[in-house]
């Protein structure tokens, strides 16, 4: 897991040493930092930041689920299935209908949002509405997601097979 992240740290740190070199300036002439150069600078430290700041959380949460399964197997005690291979178990039906209408709820007012606020900022003009259409899509598929779920638990209720 570290050898990865010293990788990818590694292999971020030679690109950036790397690109003047790319660029072939010639060597008596000093370069003119303007504006630009700088923001530019700039933008290259936050993203290396914000880099630095997700290695350092996956490195930590990795630490902290190693030293739980440590914790289990020294206590005697079965390690789930879960916790090595990482996979979500799945949601029994009612629930997983349930998160989809939410989350088809939560979509729709996304869309309706930005779908309103360009129109009202706009003076009215609707072909800026567009926008909202990236989640109204999504949220008409979670709610057909969620009726077909309906559908197969009523399946199962008139089958009489018990729900998972």
């Amino acid at each position: 897991m570290n050898a990865s992240t010293l990788r990818r740290t590694a292999l971020l740190i030679g690109s950036l040493c790397a690109t003047p070199l790319a660029l072939g300036q010639d060597v008596t002439t000093p370069p003119h930092w303007g504006f630009i150069g700088t923001m530019g600078g700039m933008g290259m430290l936050m993203v290396l930041g914000i880099l630095a700041i997700i290695f350092l959380k996956e490195n930590r949460m990795n630490r902290e689920k190693l030293a739980l399964i440590e914790r289990l197997v020294t206590g005697g005690q079965p390690v789930p299935r879960e916790l090595m291979t990482g996979e979500v178990p799945p949601l029994p039906l009612a629930q997983e209908r349930r998160r989809d209408i939410r989350r088809g709820i939560t979509l729709l007012c996304w869309a309706i949002a930005v779908s309103a606020i360009p129109i009202i900022g706009s003076g009215g003009q609707w072909r800026y509405g567009v926008w909202g259409l990236l989640f109204l899509l999504p949220s008409l598929g979670s709610f057909f997601k969620a009726w077909l779920t309906a559908r197969e638990i009523a399946r199962s209720a008139s089958s009489g097979s018990p729900q998972p």
